[in-house]
Formats: structure tokens, sequence, C-alpha cells
């Protein structure tokens, strides 16, 4: 999975995931598999994903700077 490419950087003891509101990521080996690497998952409506992408770099960027200031 995505996690052994992104320990090296991680800052902190947790990682935060956003997803889109998708129900294959919601089944109970995902999420034993999230709480097991400490992985806080944020699901967003697909739409909203969308509306988002513009904002990638700059918001998303920013949300990064952020969170691993408050960690």
């Amino acid at each position: 999975m995505f996690n052994k490419y992104t320990a090296a950087y991680t800052v902190g003891r947790y990682y935060l995931l956003i997803l889109d509101n998708h129900k294959s990521y919601t089944t109970a080996d995902v999420d034993y598999f999230y709480k097991k690497h400490q992985i806080i998952s944020f699901y967003i409506l697909s739409y909203l994903l969308y509306q988002l992408q513009s904002l990638d770099v700059g918001y998303f960027t920013l949300l990064k700077q952020i969170y691993s200031q408050q960690i």
C-alpha cells in the first residue's frame, strides 16, 4: 500500500489521508489497517474533490504545512 512510499515523509505519529467518499475504502480490513498504522481518513464527496483540484497545489500544501506544525 501507499504507506511504504510515504513513511519517510511523515511528521509526527499520524497520517492524514484524504479520500473521495467511495464505498470501497470503508471495509473492515481497511479500517483495521488505518488503525494499525495510525492513519486518519478524511472523506470528501467526489464532486467536491473535483472542485478542489484547482486548489490542490496551494490549498493542500498550506494544509500540509499547518498540519505538520500542529503535530
